[in-house]
């Protein structure tokens, strides 16, 4: 990692700079997905949960 990191800094500005925005995206769009996952599997709990506390439709004409 260190030969790699060394050879980036030997290279021209322009390319060093194209080389930060690749990263930047790439840490960007992983930290979004992430997120995305952790958000969704949360609600999808939630919506789990209420459904438990509401009866179905069954339930509620059996009752009658």
């Amino acid at each position: 990692m260190k030969k790699l990191i060394e050879k980036i800094q030997k290279k021209p500005r322009s390319f060093r700079v194209m080389v930060l925005w690749i990263a930047v995206i790439v840490t960007m769009i992983i930290i979004l997905s992430i997120w995305l996952i952790l958000s969704f599997s949360e609600e999808a709990e939630k919506d789990n949960r209420h459904k438990e506390d509401i009866p179905s439709l069954f339930e509620t004409l059996k009752g009658n």
